[in-house]
């Protein structure tokens, strides 16, 4: 017997001599189906989870960059329907970026609904509390530990002094002219120093992804939202507090105050875009590969722009270093902490590795009067279609539903083919394609999405209302069978 411990705290033992082995597959495929409440466990290689982070980083997560995100995210949108109302050939061009953002911003108020319901932050710092009096209470803990916090505190606050002006620096690559020049004029600053003594990302043998990046950025280029998005970041530098402004731009309009700026505004753009290079394929290709001498000698004007902003994004790029640097020696030692506390009931964070763990088949009810069963149906499929992407619905898939021969990969439960089934598995970003195995060792489903519920579940593992999407190995089953009848691979599996 094994024992182990889920997101929940809780433990539970295994018998693994139970698991049968398959000479045909390495995991037999259940046709079995689940139920509610049906044991399921999870193996894959999720990405990482963030659930001994400091008050001081979810601080800055809920009242900082999320809140920022999201007005980002919504004026980015409705920048994107102006431009599309237009001219209907750019939106067809900005139809990937629009659904991007829109992933984006379901992300920031799925962090932030959850951060509320949870009240994450305020849990963060009564635990902080209660380490900081577990720690004081021990003279040998206190030798080791008792620095920690008050160095992360010192470490975010510093931090804060220059978050404005950080944030916006970084937010001017969303313009592609931009980005394409600062990245252009860095190579060149870069191809300056021997290969080994390079940034990263900056070495010869990167050169062949940032000519596909150069090269491919011509498909969905368009100068007139570049134009839009551009001027909106010039806009938020212009808002920026005394101390965090950004030399560059507050040097083209120096002379400029109120409705002065406002109106110059305009003109630079027109001229920036009017005057530069940087749009045409060819001539961005040839800037590429010039030196930094004569980059600065062409007279391009956003060339002209990135040599201006380079020593302010250095000293960003410096600091953001520095803080890494400081957060990654202290952090562990916040986690050692926590671990001394908690004994063998710490539940440790995916780091990117081979992890397991279990839940069960279970609904949720996310708010009151509203509950989602565990299970969906081929029939729900049916309902959804509209016609338009993402929800069109194979002419073979509608063959096999209308002629109702569901053969053994029907849910009595439902009189129907089940399609997705939802548990209380702890996946993150990485788990997609996890198997999802019951307790006689048999595959009953993949892991491939979370509730919208589960999105702040990096932070805060909420077993009540967590889910892990998985699709049902009997849909999987019925595809291959009843709907393209790809006997082959059929007979490849060992079912159960």
């Amino acid at each position: 017997m094994r024992a182990y411990v889920a997101p929940d705290g809780s433990s539970a033992e295994y018998a693994e001599e139970n698991v049968p082995y398959q000479s045909k597959t390495f995991l037999p495929v259940s046709s079995a189906g689940v139920t509610e409440g049906d044991f399921a466990m999870i193996i894959g290689f999720p990405g990482r989870t963030s659930r001994y982070a400091s008050s001081y980083y979810i601080d800055d997560l809920v009242n900082y960059h999320y809140p920022n995100w999201v007005r980002i995210f919504e004026d980015a949108l409705e920048l994107i329907e102006q431009a599309g109302a237009r001219d209907s050939s750019v939106a067809i061009r900005l139809a990937s970026m629009d659904a991007g953002i829109n992933n984006g911003l379901k992300n920031s108020y799925g962090m932030l609904e959850g951060f509320t319901k949870t009240g994450l932050l305020q849990r963060k710092i009564e635990d902080e509390k209660l380490l900081a009096e577990f720690i004081n209470a021990d003279t040998d803990l206190m030798k080791k530990y008792v620095g920690v916090l008050p160095a992360l505190d010192s470490l975010y606050q510093e931090q804060r002094k220059t978050r404005d002006m950080d944030f916006v620096l970084g937010s001017l690559g969303w313009a592609d002219y931009l980005s394409m020049a600062n990245g252009i004029y860095k190579w060149a600053v870069e191809r300056e120093k021997d290969d080994m003594e390079r940034e990263r990302g900056y070495q010869d043998r990167d050169s062949v992804s940032t000519r596909e990046w150069l090269e491919d950025a011509q498909v969905n280029l368009v100068p007139s939202f570049d134009k839009d998005i551009l001027k909106y970041f010039i806009k938020k530098a212009f808002d920026l507090p005394q101390g965090q402004k950004i030399q560059a731009i507050e040097n083209v309009f120096a002379e400029k105050e109120g409705a002065q700026r406002e109106a110059y505004l305009d003109e630079y753009i027109d001229n920036l875009y009017g005057g530069t290079a940087i749009g045409d394929l060819d001539q961005r290709m040839k800037m590429f590969g010039m030196s930094k001498n004569e980059l600065e000698e062409l007279g391009d004007p956003f060339i002209d722009l990135a040599v201006a902003l380079k020593p302010q994004r250095d000293e960003f790029i410096i600091c953001r270093k520095e803080f890494s640097g400081a957060s990654t020696r202290l952090e562990p030692r916040l986690i050692a902490a926590y671990a001394e506390w908690k004994g063998d009931e710490l539940y440790p964070d995916a780091n990117g590795t081979m992890r397991f763990n279990y839940g069960s088949v279970k609904s949720y009810s996310p708010r009151d009067a509203v509950r989602y069963s565990y299970l969906t149906s081929l029939n729900g499929v049916m309902e959804k279609e509209t016609g338009e992407d993402p929800f069109i619905i194979p002419a073979e898939l509608k063959r096999a539903y209308a002629e109702q021969d569901f053969g053994p990969y029907e849910d009595p439960a439902i009189g129907d083919v089940p399609v997705n089934f939802l548990t209380t598995n702890d996946g993150t970003g990485g788990n997609s394609g996890s198997p999802i195995i019951n307790g006689r060792g048999e595959l009953i489903g993949l892991d491939f999405d979370c509730n919208y519920e589960s999105v702040a579940a990096d932070y805060l593992y909420n077993p009540e209302l967590a889910r892990s999407i998985v699709v049902d190995i009997r849909y999987v089953l019925f595809v291959i069978d009843k709907v393209y009848h790809l006997e082959a691979l059929l007979n490849e599996l060992t079912i159960h």
